[in-house]
């Protein structure tokens, strides 16, 4: 609860309200309103206590940038270096619209792989074209475990 609405509890308090109307005219859990309560009768205030606010996360846009600066090192890499856990480096690619590295399509044959295959079947069809009748033999070995 923001602390104005912690002064307006204690103001209201004050003036003599019961909790279910404060709870009701504020919108706050009247569980809220007896904890506010219990801290003013033994006098803490209506201030919070240091550190008692949510821990600290990165950014999912601070994360997306520190990776596309560079998009080739691992998330679980970024992940150390940023000081972060692994799901939440893969949770920011996500909202940030990024896919994972893998997930990028690439040729499965490059153009010098492409290349060599047709050289290779080129040689075969020849050898076949060439070979006399009967000569050839062709066999796939298959292997069987028990």
């Amino acid at each position: 609860m923001e602390r104005d609405r912690r002064v307006q509890v204690s103001t209201f308090l004050g003036a003599g309200k019961t909790p279910t109307e404060m709870a009701k005219q504020l919108n706050v859990e009247i569980s809220t309103i007896y904890c506010l309560k219990k801290k003013l009768d033994i006098n803490q205030g209506v201030e919070r206590k240091s550190g008692s606010a949510g821990k600290y996360k990165l950014e999912p846009q601070l994360i997306c940038d520190v990776i596309q600066r560079a998009p080739t090192t691992s998330m679980r890499a970024h992940a150390k270096d940023l000081g972060v856990g692994e799901s939440r480096v893969r949770r920011a690619v996500k909202e940030c619209g990024g896919k994972s590295l893998v997930m990028f399509e690439r040729p499965l044959l490059t153009p010098q792989i492409k290349v060599t295959h047709l050289q290779r079947c080129k040689g075969l069809i020849n050898d076949l074209k060439s070979a006399p009748a009967g000569k050839i033999i062709i066999s796939v070995m298959k292997r069987t475990g028990l």
